[in-house]
């Protein structure tokens, strides 16, 4: 056989085990799930589901109270000291963007 030739056919066999690696490596499954990386907020509480939400009827004082975070600390107030209209609380979340993640198990050193 003329060196040619060999170099042909081990040419040949390389480039069918190359792409026989790619198809197969194509045809795996990833590893991991899609999970939401970045969310807006694409509905607003109007102010009637604000109340229904948040504030609830205190019958010894006759008039109704709504919980409230005030600078991470949380607080039980009478509505009537509140400005519904200064008040926004997301009611539906939109996803923009995935990012794929997978359980690990690993201790990494100081970074």
């Amino acid at each position: 056989m003329k060196m040619q030739t060999v170099f042909t056919i081990v040419s040949l066999v390389a480039l069918t085990l190359s792409l026989i690696t790619i198809i197969y490596m194509s045809t795996l499954p990833l590893e991991g799930e899609w999970r939401c990386s970045q969310i807006v907020c694409s509905r607003f509480m109007t102010q009637d589901e604000w109340v229904k939400n948040f504030c609830f009827l205190n019958e010894s004082a006759g008039e109704m109270y709504c919980n409230v975070l005030i600078n991470n600390v949380p607080y039980t107030v009478p509505l009537s000291m509140l400005n519904l209209s200064s008040i926004t609380q997301c009611s539906e979340y939109k996803c923009i963007e995935e990012v794929r993640v997978r359980k690990a198990n690993y201790t990494i050193g100081e970074i």
